[in-house]
C-alpha cells in the first residue's frame, strides 16, 4: 500500500499503538484494535453474502460510522460519460446527526472528477486520507459542510485490483485525531467492496449475454421460422381456392392452414417475448401488460396483468430487469409449473415497487431448489443486479409465488 496521508503531513503511530496485545498485527506493523476487527469481519462476511452492491456498501457505511463515531457517511462510483466521474451512490446518516441532512441532500446532486474535492483527490491518488478538514472539499461543498458543522473528513478508495472504482467518504462535527492503523482497515474495506464490484459486473454482463441469446433467438424465429409459416400460410390459401367443390379435400386444407395460421401466431408471440426490452417508467405496465397478453396468445394459458403502480417511477434498468424477471417466472410456469392461469401483478407501497407473478400449478419444493437450470438463478442475478430483492416460495393457495422489490427514488 503506498504513503497515507492528513491534512497535517505524514502520519506517525500515536504513542502506544505499538503496545503488545493491542490488536492483530497488519503487514505494515500498524496494528487495528479488538473492536476494529470485530468492524471488518463483519464488514467482509457483509460483502460476501450480500446480494447486491447497495446492501454491502450501506452495511460498510453504517458499521465504520456507528463505531468510529462519524456522523454521515457517503458513497461514490464511477458512473456517467467517461471513467472519470464520481456519482453519489449509497449514503448514511446517524439518527443523532440532523444536522448533517442539508449536506446529504446536497452531495446527491454534485459529480466529482479526477482533483475535485476528497473524492476527486482519492480518484486521482488511489490512496486513503486519514483525516481531513472542510476545506478539503470542493468550493461549493465546502460552505454546506462548514454550515453543518462539519469538522473532521475520512475517506478511502474501493479498489479492484489497482483501479480506484468508487470511494466511501465520512463526516464528524468534532476533530477527530488521526489513527494510523485504519488505514489498514480501509485497504481489507476497500477490497471487499471492491470485489462486490466485480461480481455484479459479472452479474450484469451474464444478464446481457442470456439477453443476447435471445434476441437471437428471437430473430431467427421472426425472420427464419415465422417467414416460413407465413409462405406456408399462402400456399395453402391458394391451395384451398384450386379445391373449392371438393368438399373433403377443401376441409382437410382448411384445417391444414388454420393449424399453420395458429402455429405462426404462437411464433410470432414468442419471438416478440424473446427480443430484449427496453423500457422506462412509464413503459413498464405495458411491457407486462403485453407478456400477459402474448402468453395468452402462445400458449392458451390464462394470464392476467393488474397494475397497481401508484407513484413508483423506477429508473430504465430497474424496469427492464423487472420486465425481464416477469418474463422469466412466466415461462416457468408454463413450461414446468403446468399452470392453468398466472397473475402478474404491479404495486407500490412505501416508495417500493413490487412485481408479482403467482400461478396456480404444481409448486415449487420449500424452500425451493435451484437444481441444474439456469431460470432461478437468471432471475436472482437480475434482481441483484439493481438491488432488488426476490423471493421464490410456494404460493399460499397453491402453486408458486415469485415476489421482486426494489425501493424507487431516494430512500432514508
Amino acid at each position: 500500500m503506498g504513503k497515507v496521508t492528513d491534512d497535517r503531513g505524514p502520519v506517525r503511530p500515536r504513542s502506544g499503538s505499538r503496545r503488545r496485545g493491542a490488536g492483530a498485527e497488519a503487514p505494515n506493523g500498524s496494528r487495528l484494535s479488538p473492536s476494529w476487527l470485530t468492524v471488518l469481519q463483519d464488514v467482509t462476511r457483509a460483502s460476501n453474502e450480500a446480494l447486491s452492491l447497495h446492501d454491502a456498501v450501506r452495511h460498510a457505511l453504517r458499521r465504520i460510522s456507528g463505531h468510529g463515531g462519524w456522523g454521515f457517511a457517503q458513497s461514490y462510483l464511477l458512473g456517467g460519460a467517461g471513467a472519470g466521474v464520481l456519482l453519489p451512490f449509497e449514503s448514511w446518516l446517524e439518527p443523532a446527526f440532523p444536522a448533517f441532512r442539508h449536506l446529504r441532500t446536497a452531495i446527491r446532486t454534485m459529480r466529482f472528477r479526477r482533483g475535485q474535492g476528497l473524492p476527486g483527490g482519492i480518484l486521482e491518488s488511489g490512496e486513503p486520507v486519514l483525516i481531513a478538514g472542510p476545506d478539503r472539499c470542493s468550493p461549493a461543498l465546502a460552505r454546506i459542510a462548514r454550515d453543518a458543522g462539519v469538522a473532521s473528513m475520512t475517506a478511502f478508495p474501493v479498489l479492484v485490483g489497482t483501479q480506484t472504482v468508487g470511494v466511501l467518504e465520512f463526516y464528524a462535527d468534532r476533530v477527530v485525531e488521526p489513527e494510523p492503523a485504519l488505514a489498514e482497515l480501509y485497504r481489507h474495506v476497500g477490497t471487499q467492496l471492491g470485489r462486490v464490484v466485480e461480481r455484479v459486473q459479472f452479474q450484469e454482463e451474464f444478464a446481457s449475454a442470456i439477453g443476447e441469446e435471445q434476441r437471437e433467438l428471437g430473430q431467427e424465429l421472426h425472420d427464419g421460422i415465422g417467414q416460413q409459416l407465413a409462405g406456408l400460410e399462402l400456399m395453402c390459401r391458394s391451395l384451398i381456392e384450386s379445391l373449392y367443390g371438393r368438399k373433403a379435400a377443401l376441409a382437410a386444407a382448411h384445417k391444414v392452414s388454420d393449424g399453420i395460421h395458429a402455429v405462426s401466431q404462437k411464433v410470432s408471440a414468442l419471438a416478440h417475448g424473446l427480443y430484449p426490452v427496453a423500457v422506462d417508467a412509464e413503459g413498464l405496465g405495458p411491457a407486462l401488460r403485453n407478456l400477459a397478453e402474448s402468453t395468452t396468445i402462445a400458449h392458451g394459458i390464462e394470464c392476467v396483468f393488474v397494475n397497481e403502480r401508484a407513484s413508483c417511477a423506477p429508473e430504465s434498468r430497474v424496469a427492464t430487469q423487472m420486465v425481464r424477471i416477469a418474463q422469466e417466472a412466466v415461462t416457468n410456469a408454463v413450461r414446468h409449473a403446468k399452470a392453468g392461469r398466472i397473475a402478474v401483478s404491479l404495486h407500490c407501497a412505501a416508495n417500493v415497487l413490487t412485481l408479482d407473478v403467482t400461478d396456480d400449478g404444481i409448486g415449487v419444493p420449500d424452500p425451493p431448489r435451484e437444481g441444474k437450470g439456469l431460470g432461478l438463478r437468471i432471475m436472482r442475478n437480475r434482481a441483484a443486479s439493481v438491488g432488488a430483492t426476490l423471493s421464490i416460495a410456494r404460493a399460499p393457495q397453491g402453486g408458486t409465488r415469485v415476489v421482486c422489490s426494489v425501493l424507487c427514488g431516494d430512500g432514508e
